[in-house]
């Protein structure tokens, strides 16, 4: 994961050059590579909203950030739900004025047979990977 987050940032300049004050949505950024962006967005004076379903992941993640000098607001919920993804946006212009940047980075797959998969958890599936990143 350093490896990805370090080739994403290599020209971060050409994203923060022109812009005083910047903000972030990430979403499923409670651990892995969502986090890793997060924190080197922040490192660099973004404004981050972290998304994770994972409470204790988000607030974790977030508390790490602004521990290390960052400006982080955790938001758990369902990326994949609309009216959510309204909240996240309007969480951005309410803390920090502005939303600059949103990264889709949720996102699920499950394992097991293909026999034994439900539609429920088909939809789950489709309705993250597909709504959480288009809307």
């Amino acid at each position: 994961m350093a490896l990805i987050a370090r080739y994403f940032f290599k020209n971060i300049k050409l994203l923060t050059q022109f812009m005083d004050t910047q903000s972030a949505i990430i979403t499923g950024a409670g651990t892995g590579i969502g986090f890793e962006i997060a924190k080197q967005l922040a490192q660099r004076g973004i404004n981050i909203i972290l998304n994770d379903m994972d409470a204790e992941k988000a607030k974790s993640a977030c508390q790490l950030i602004n521990a290390a000098g960052g400006q982080c607001v955790a938001l758990v919920g369902n990326a994949s739900d609309y009216s959510f993804i309204q909240q996240l946006v309007e969480s951005a212009l309410h803390h920090f004025g502005t939303l600059d940047l949103a990264i889709a980075n949720a996102g699920i797959t499950t394992f097991g047979r293909f026999i034994d998969y439900t539609p429920i958890a088909f939809d789950s599936l489709v309705a993250l990977n597909l709504k959480g990143t288009f809307f």
